[in-house]
Formats: C-alpha cells, structure tokens, sequence
C-alpha cells in the first residue's frame, strides 16, 4: 500500500530551471515567447511511502536515466539558445559577465516515468560515448605551461607509448610459470578460486547467474577441462580467483598460468570462430577485468574491445529471445553490453585508443534487470555505475571538446561569453550528478559527506566516481583561473579580467573534490581492484590540479595540504607499481611507476619553491 502526494506545477520547466517567475501562459508563457524556446508543463514528481521498498529499487535506478536524459536535453536546448543571445551577429549583443549567468535549480522536474529501456533521440543531447581527442585525461594535463615550466615536456601520448613497450610473457613454459600463482587444477583447489572469484570479484561485473555457473562449472570439472568456450570461461575465473587470494600466495602475476592456458583458445575462437557464444564474451569480458587487475591497461582494452565486437554480433537475438524461457540469455546479453561499455570507457578516459563499435549504440540498449538467481545489492551497484559512466561520458561531451583546449598548450582562459556559456553547462551537470545521487536507493546510495565509512567496495567506489565527476565538471575554472593568473603576470592580459567571487566558488569545488578523491581513491589503492590503475592515474591528474591551483595566489589557500596528498598517493601508488611489476618480462618502465617518478618531481619542485618563498 502505498500513499502519495501531488501538488500542481505552476511554472513552466524552463522557468522553473532558470528560477524565473513564470506567467502560467498556454501553450507558451511569457519567457518561452522571448527566447523562442519551447514551453513545457510537466506533472511534478509522486512522492510515494512504499511499504515495500524492495519492488521499488528498480524504479528508483531506472528513474535516473530518464531524469539525466531530460536535463540532457535542456541542457542542450540551454546551450543553444546562450549561443543564440551571445552571438555577434545579434544587434543586441552585449557580453555579460559571470554574475548575470543564470543558475540551474535545485530539482528536477521531470516526472517519475519508468525508463521504457532505450534512450530517446535528440540530435542536440550530447552522446554518451567518450569523444576522441578529448583533453580530460591526466596526461592531457602534463601539457599544461603551469606543469611543463616544473618537470619539462611530455608526449601527448607518454603513458600509451609506456605501457606498449610494458609486454606480459605469455610464451613460457607452464612450469616456468607455477612460481607466479596459485596453480592447481584438483577440485579442492578450483572450488576455492571459484569461491573468492564469486565473493571478491563478480560484484564488479556481476554477468553471470552464480546457479546456471555452478552446473556449467561441475560439467566442465567432469570432462577434465575439455576445450571450449565453458572451459574458457571457468579458467578465466580461476585466475580471477588467484588474484582474490593474493594477500595469501604473494605473486606480481597472480593466476597467469591459468590466463596462459585459456588465451591462445580465446583469442583464436573470438578472432577466427563465428559460433556467436555468450560464454565466449563473458569470458573474454573477464579475462579484460583480470588485467585491470594486474593494472595493465593495453591488455585490458584490447580483450574489451574484442568482447564488444563479439557481443555486437548477439544484439540481434535480443528480439528472438522474448519469451519468459529465455529471460536468462537475454539478461546475459545485455550485461555483457554494459561491462564492455564501462570497462572500455574507462581505458577511453585516460588513453587515446580505438573505439569498439558499441559505444554508438548507448542510446538504445536497455539496461540490466533484477533477476532470480543474482544478488540484489550486486544489481543494485551495477546499475548505479552504470549511470555514472553515461554522466561521466555526456561530462566528456559537454564541457572538454566543445569550448577549448583545456589543460593542453592553447592559453587557457575564456572569453566572457565564453564563461557565461561555462557556468550554465557546469551548473546543469552538476545539477545531474545531485540528481544520480539522490536517485540510489537509500541503503546503497554512497555516502558524500563523509559521516560514516562505505558499507561495501562497491558503494565505496561510487563515491569515489562521484567526486572524481565533480572534480572534472568544475576543473575547467581552475584552469582558467591559473591561467588569467600566469598571464596577468606575464601582462598578456587585460588586467580587468579578473578571478571573480563566483569562479573561486567552483574552483572551490573542484579543489576540495580533488582532495577528497585523493584520500578516497588511496584507501582502496591498498588492495588489488579492477579501478588499480584508473585511480591511480586519475589520482596524478587530481595532483596535477592541486598543484597549478598553488601557483596561483587567489587559489593558494585553497589548497592548504598540497604536500601531504602528494606523499599520500606516492606512497599508495608506488608500491602498486612495484608488487605488479614482473620479472619475466622487460625492463620497460610502466605507466604507474612513470607517474610515481612525475608525482616526486613534482613534490620535490614544490618543496624548493616553498623553501624560496
């Protein structure tokens, strides 16, 4: 039973985003008329006391995607209409400054509409793959005048040139490799690696049906590992599971005798082989999850990128597959999709590779369902990361490419206009996030204030994700702000042009949120995860930010712990990179021990300085 409350809206959705008094005018009121936008009255959201809160997880995940697509879209009409009112050739066009730039609202006003499964259209909303040539990673930020005046010049391409040189070997000998894991095909031995790999590592990426693997996996033990695709997935998963034990059986390659045994199969039946196989994805989906595991980002997205092009080839059975029998296959197809989706995106964040033919299809897949057999919690998790990576990717979209090179080599600071236009897409993504967060259920939603510790790796890691979003949807102030400030001084400015009260407020926090991440972010630096090398890597770009905002003088106290945090993600990554470091292969350097060589350089730059000053 349930009982809800309604009130009537009186303002019109655009009025109401841009706090305005709105004349209740049908069909278009007052403002709308101005701005020739389109006028739309929507039925506020149902509050509903459910004495059954479990039948209502569901609707509360779904219900994020379709309030992050409506603010989607006016956040795209938004963005046209400033570029309309801003142009030059506009007789009336008079460039306002930052106070006179409106302000998203503080709720949504989108209906409570189940999610139908596929996004709609809309040529304006910004897509929710990651675009090339994008300038949000942390090596992007290496560019940046501030930070090449302290350490030198960088590649634009540094850490994907060290880690194509970083090779694992793959050709030795079986027994060469038995000191590198936990090896062991007995039953005692594989019971166990299936068991870590289902309590410690399935959560990340739950596309399996623990029940429907348990007899697949009893099939395969009795038929003494018989070649196919049921075989390659449970090998996948006993490396998995060696590297769950890992505390136990120290090795920097846990598990990659079992990954030597399986990858020659798995790469000849996803490059050679068209008997389109669900196993065959998941298994190769998990064989990229493993070398997240081992922080080994090339090896990982070259497995994802081949896991998506296979499950590309099993969308087309999701029509075939409608009825009540063949829920299972279906839901397996479809997280499939979405482990591609998050996992390459992440590789896409930070490198500048290839994309898989997935990513154009975002819009109009539907997403996972709560299912017999899976973990509620587990679904709960995926779903709200799920949400998140389409934010972080519509993040990419919205901000980086289309305004300026940011962080690179170009000057860094915007025009006026340019800020207005700033400060109303920022506003309306931060608006998002809120909105993301507030949408998770109440017992998984991650704690952001910091009142109480995760009660799981998985909230942990939203809230981790979810400063790491604000940091990057305010890092573009910080980088104007350092950068009016360096040219100020260098009287290359105009010296009107100042850091106002309202950009140090979003300087403000992208700053605290960088610091925050930083604290988050190395705790789980302290144990082997599929996020080992993406925060560690993020952790340098949010560093990279701390330290140009010292630089500047109205950002400095901000920033009052600059030293410790450096130390703080040197001490966490360093030892990463050094216990996942093999010595079977090359003596190349990674990318992980790179940034740690970067981070102390830096720390070392920053210490002189502060002995000077």
């Amino acid at each position: 039973m349930s009982y809800r409350r309604r009130r009537t809206p009186l303002a019109c959705t655009l009025c109401r985003k841009r706090k305005r008094r709105c004349d209740a005018q049908k069909p278009t009121c007052g403002t709308c008329k101005e701005l020739e936008a389109e006028c739309v009255y929507e039925e506020m959201p149902t509050e509903t006391i459910s004495l059954h809160p479990e039948a209502d997880m569901q609707e509360s995940l779904n219900r994020v995607e379709n309030l992050v697509h409506n603010n989607s879209v006016q956040l795209a009409a938004l963005i046209e209409t400033i570029q309309r009112r801003h142009s030059p050739t506009s007789p009336t066009f008079q460039p306002s400054f930052v106070g006179n730039i409106p302000l998203a609202a503080e709720s949504s006003n989108s209906a409570g509409i189940s999610f139908s499964g596929v996004m709609q259209e809309h040529e304006l909303v910004p897509p929710l793959s990651i675009p090339d040539k994008h300038s949000t990673s942390s090596n992007h930020l290496l560019l940046n005048p501030t930070i090449r005046e302290m350490i030198g010049q960088y590649p634009s391409d540094y850490f994907l040139r060290l880690e194509s040189k970083n090779e694992i070997p793959m050709q030795s000998p079986l027994q060469e490799l038995a000191m590198t894991g936990y090896v062991g095909f007995d039953k005692p031995t594989t019971d166990a690696l299936v068991a870590a790999f289902f309590s410690k590592v399935h959560c990340y990426h739950p596309i399996l049906n623990r029940d429907e693997f348990e007899a697949l996996y009893n099939s395969v033990i009795s038929r003494g590992f018989a070649p196919g695709p049921n075989t390659c997935l449970c090998l996948v998963i006993l490396a998995l599971g060696a590297t769950a034990i890992r505390e136990n059986v120290p090795s920097p390659l846990p598990g990659i005798a079992y990954m030597q045994k399986v990858l020659p199969e798995l790469l000849l039946a996803s490059t050679w082989s068209f008997s389109w196989n669900v196993r065959t994805s998941q298994a190769l989906i998990l064989a990229s999850v493993y070398f997240s595991y081992l922080a080994r980002p090339l090896y990982s997205w070259r497995l994802i990128n081949l896991a998506a092009t296979h499950t590309h080839f099993l969308l087309p059975r999701l029509e075939a597959l409608p009825t009540l029998g063949s829920i299972s296959s279906r839901e397996g197809i479809i997280r499939c999709f979405w482990s591609c989706f998050m996992i390459e995106s992440d590789r896409l964040a930070e490198l500048e590779i290839p994309q898989s033919s997935l990513q154009k299809l975002v819009d109009h897949m539907p997403l996972p369902s709560f299912r017999s057999g899976s973990d509620d919690s587990e679904t709960t998790y995926y779903l709200a990361e799920i949400s998140l990576r389409r934010l972080f990717n519509r993040i990419h979209n919205s901000v980086y490419p289309r305004l300026m090179d940011l962080g690179g080599e170009g000057t860094g600071t915007f025009e006026r206009d340019q800020l207005g236009k700033l400060f109303s897409i920022c506003d309306e993504l931060h608006l998002q996030l809120r909105t993301w967060h507030k949408s998770i259920p109440e017992p998984f939603r991650p704690d952001v204030t910091g009142a109480r510790p995760a009660f799981h790796d998985r909230e942990r890691v939203l809230g981790i994700r979810y400063f790491a979003a604000l940091h990057i949807i305010h890092r573009p102030f910080v980088l104007h702000a350092v950068a009016l400030g360096k040219n100020r001084y260098a009287g290359t400015t105009d010296e009107n042009m100042i850091v106002s009260e309202p950009i140090i407020d979003k300087c403000r926090v992208c700053l605290e949120s960088c610091r925050i991440y930083i604290r988050r972010a190395t705790e789980t630096l302290q144990q082997l995860s599929p996020y080992t090398w993406t925060f560690s890597i993020s952790s340098l770009g949010a560093i990279l930010v701390l330290t140009m905002a010292v630089q500047c003088e109205q950002l400095k106290a901000l920033v009052p712990d600059l030293d410790d945090l450096q130390s703080l993600v040197i001490d966490h990554v360093e030892p990463c990179a050094m216990n996942l470091k093999t010595e079977h292969g090359t003596q190349s350097e990674s990318s992980l021990e790179a940034a740690v060589g970067i981070l102390k350089e830096i720390r070392r730059k920053c210490r002189m300085r502060n002995l000077f000053d």
